[in-house]
């Protein structure tokens, strides 16, 4: 009797000691993982990521002649870190280098629909889409194009995950 006492107070002491869930059900501060609301391709971008480089492309009035005109970001800018979040919403951090003085960090909101990419600090103005691109999961690059003076502009802004 003793014996199955003894096994049964064992058995009792090593349940308790099981790994217990430490995350509390309501734990918003992980928005970094990819949430079941999101389609593939909004999963692959929610995460951290940095511009890379920038290229502008100049057309002349015929299409056929053009420049490109590749840039990095400035000083300030090259530390940014653009935070997707799983909830639709993103933020920038400034990192150490910081450009403007009190700046909105966000959050903001972001979507892709029909391979646009929908958020305010793309090469576009605030109101348009820009076109979206996934070629693997550390690089995207997002497109605007728009008629200038002498023809047509292209402004495409080269991300890499951080």
């Amino acid at each position: 009797m003793k014996q199955l006492t003894l096994i049964i107070s064992t058995l009792c002491v090593l349940s308790a000691c099981s790994k217990k869930n430490t995350t509390p059900a309501n734990n918003t501060t992980n928005t970094q993982q990819p949430s079941g609301n999101l389609n593939a391709d909004e999963q692959k971008l929610v995460g951290n990521w940095m511009v890379e480089f920038r290229t502008d492309t100049f057309y002349d009035g015929s299409g056929k002649n053009y420049t490109h005109q590749k840039t990095i970001p400035i000083l300030c800018e090259q530390d940014d870190t653009y935070i997707f979040r799983a909830d639709k919403t993103y933020i920038i951090d400034e990192g150490k280098d910081t450009c403007k003085a009190g700046e909105q960090y966000g959050p903001w909101e972001w979507s892709i629909s029909y391979d646009m990419l929908n958020y305010e600090h793309g090469p576009n103005p605030p109101q348009f889409s820009s076109q979206y691109n996934m070629p693997d999961d550390s690089h995207f690059s997002v497109q605007w194009s728009t008629q200038g003076l002498k023809g047509l502009v292209k402004y495409t802004y080269h991300y890499k995950r951080k």
